[in-house]
């Protein structure tokens, strides 16, 4: 679409069209009216530059989008995007955008003081030195895993080179299920879905995407990274499946056959990835898709931000693993400070003060004695017996602090250690209180989790049931299969009837066998973190960093012992070095969410801080007594997720934050 200069700006005097001032923190809204006379719409802004400054434009809604630039004297820009404008000196611009179609949107300044960063590919902008070609084809093929009959998924494979900057690369092929939207009128923006790791598979989970809330609006697209899961080739390290003294002998195992089987481990990061993702992306002729990438996915999905930001919508960052922060450095420090947070605030309930006087230092009492005398304890699941060391102790709360069902019962837990109940301790460590873990979800979303462990006959009577809206027959026998509270299991009945009745656009979808397949890649692990972590990094620095910081030494030596390995590990594996822009942060405008639990230890809630210090157009919350990975701590977490991606470009509502149970479990 081109347009003639001086017939735009008659329009605009003839039209009165005035221009907005600057909101904040050099980002200007946009808001487009429609002029009768000229059957466009316009918005307009006076935006203060300097000398080098970058503009990037958000809109939602528009289309046939076109922006003019121009100042009193000349004009100085027009096209279908801002991305080759340069501002050429010291003041302020006119910015007039159109559209065929109802818009709304903002602009925001890309400051000259992030030329470097621009440079090195760390904006929206793209990087000629970094993005690379994101070439790819997409085909359909049968699931590699059982569907429910009340699915309708779209499995294929996206094939792509290996490594796009050697030429003639072989290809390898790219596991992708699509999980259509439940609404007969499905929003034209997807969602991919990124998962974690490195080295999780997406489609081990899918069956959580089919009564996702998140489904009803969109579809749902799930890419299994490359190396990972049901993708070809894997970098699964069977080699690795088993415990043992000699880990690196394992690692050397795992690469040795993975390089005979002419595998390319440089071909293994997050930038190769990103170029996956915008492929795929192109093949199936989407405009513009949202991500929402948890833990290592966070990663991935601020690589595409960087790289390919035009396909963006929206981003949901969730549990943020952000490119410049240096994990081995700050892995014993953090890990200390979350597990002080969870002590201060048990010693700040009364309740909790009261069940467990003195906690924090009972607790650490009590690594002294399991250290003199180890004990002998046997393993609530499997009955085996064992020696608890005090790094066991470590090394299960590290996860207790990342698990939504076990959080509340940590106190509890640690109380019972320090008493000497072991088997009190196990029970609660490994499974948590069972207290208001289906109160804490809403009535649908209860009754589609505990639909996914009935056997069909089950279901088809509780499905009549529910068509009659008979929740009292649902309830009984819900308390019969499950270790439920009457409370809970009357609103899971209610939440089968409000499902037959076809108002909530859910569905209840029946148990089939999960996907079979190893869910943790090893080597995709590895080659990430061994290209673009650990080369800015030396094992000499991060010891001296964990040695900096006053704490319990057998909290430093549990924590520091993985750090230490991963130094080991990386020497030899051949994943190649990262540019510096792989530790760089990523300066985006591009509408983020980003979500953060308060004691994760795999990814810190500062970390999210640090990632939405550069990402202009996010917003950033906090949440109690959630785990990693706040998309399944309950339903305000879910509710803004909503909110955020029904309009990017407005705050959601994170009221409910401030109502969510933080009181800690009383046995």
């Amino acid at each position: 679409m081109q347009r003639i200069w001086i017939a735009v700006l008659i329009v605009a005097v003839v039209l009165g069209f005035t221009h907005t001032a600057n909101a904040q923190d050099n980002v200007y809204p946009l808001e487009f009216e429609y002029e009768d006379d000229a059957g466009e719409y316009y918005a307009a802004a006076d935006i203060a530059v300097q000398t080098g400054d970058r503009l990037q434009a958000t809109i939602q809604g528009g289309e046939d989008i076109y922006f003019f630039i121009y100042t009193d004297d000349e004009n100085l820009y027009e096209g279908e995007s801002l991305d080759e404008f340069v501002a050429p000196f010291d003041g302020i611009v006119y910015l007039d955008v159109l559209s065929h179609t109802q818009a709304r949107g903002r602009v925001t300044v890309i400051s000259a003081g992030n030329d470097t960063a621009i440079n090195q590919g760390n904006t929206t902008e793209n990087s000629a030195a970094n993005t690379i070609a994101p070439s790819g084809n997409f085909s359909t093929v049968p699931c590699p895993f059982n569907v429910p009959p009340e699915v309708n998924v779209t499995c294929g494979v996206l094939t792509v080179p290996e490594n796009r900057q050697v030429a003639n690369s072989g290809t390898i092929h790219l596991a992708v299920a699509i999980v259509p939207a439940l609404s007969a009128n499905p929003l034209p923006d997807p969602i991919f879905y990124l998962e974690g790791g490195p080295g999780g598979s997406a489609l081990v989970g899918i069956d959580s995407w089919y009564t996702s809330p998140y489904r009803e609006q969109r579809t749902i697209i799930l890419l299994e990274q490359r190396g990972t899961g049901f993708s070809e080739p894997s970098l699964n390290c069977s080699e690795m499946d088993n415990e043992s003294e000699d880990e690196l002998g394992q690692v050397e195992a795992c690469r040795d056959r993975l390089l005979a089987e002419g595998i390319d481990l440089t071909a293994y990061n997050s930038r190769e990835n990103a170029a996956d993702v915008e492929a795929l992306r192109q093949a199936l002729g989407y405009d513009q898709v949202n991500l929402y990438g948890i833990s290592y996915g966070t990663r991935l999905a601020l690589t595409v931000m960087r790289d390919y930001p035009a396909g963006l919508r929206a981003v949901v960052l969730d549990s943020v693993y952000p490119p410049n922060i240096d994990t081995n450095y700050t892995a014993s420090a953090d890990t200390y400070q979350l597990i002080s947070t969870m002590f201060a605030d048990c010693a700040a309930q009364s309740a909790c003060a009261q069940a467990f006087p003195n906690l924090e230092q009972r607790f650490y009492d009590a690594l002294d004695q399991i250290s003199a005398d180890l004990p002998l304890v046997t393993d609530p699941e499997s009955g085996d017996q064992y020696n608890l060391f005090p790094e066991d102790v470590i090394n299960t709360l590290y996860d207790q602090l990342q698990d939504t069902g076990l959080i509340d019962a940590i106190p509890a837990s640690l109380g019972a250690l320090a008493s000497g109940d072991y088997d009190l301790y196990l029970e609660l460590a490994m499974f948590g209180s069972g207290v208001g873990d289906g109160a804490s979800a809403d009535a649908v979303g209860l009754a589609q989790e505990l639909a996914l462990e009935l056997y069909p006959e089950e279901l088809e009577d509780i499905n009549q049931w529910a068509a009659q809206g008979d929740t009292a027959a649902i309830a009984a026998l819900l308390s019969e299969l499950f270790d439920l509270t009457s409370e809970e299991t009357q609103i899971a009945a209610e939440g089968f009837v409000q499902i037959a009745s076809g108002e909530t656009g859910s569905v209840v979808v029946s148990a089939v066998e999960p996907p079979d397949i190893d869910d943790d890649s090893e080597g995709m692990n590895l080659s990430v973190q061994c290209y673009e972590e650990m080369p800015f990094m030396t094992l000499e620095e991060a010891e001296a960093r964990a040695n900096a910081v006053a704490m319990p030494e057998i909290v430093r030596e549990a924590t520091f012992a993985g750090s230490s390995s991963e130094f080991e590990q990386c020497a030899v594996w051949p994943a190649g070095t990262a540019s510096a822009v792989e530790n760089a942060p990523v300066v985006s405008a591009v509408p983020t969410l980003v979500l953060a639990a308060r004691y994760d230890t795999a990814t810190p809630p500062w970390w999210a801080d640090l990632a939405a210090e550069t990402l202009s157009n996010s917003y950033t919350y906090h949440f109690p007594m959630v785990g990693h990975g706040v998309i399944d701590g309950g339903p305000c977490p879910v509710g803004i997720g909503l909110d955020f991606l029904a309009d990017p470009l407005t705050a959601p509502d994170a009221a409910c934050i401030a109502t969510m149970d933080t009181q800690f479990y009383i046995p």
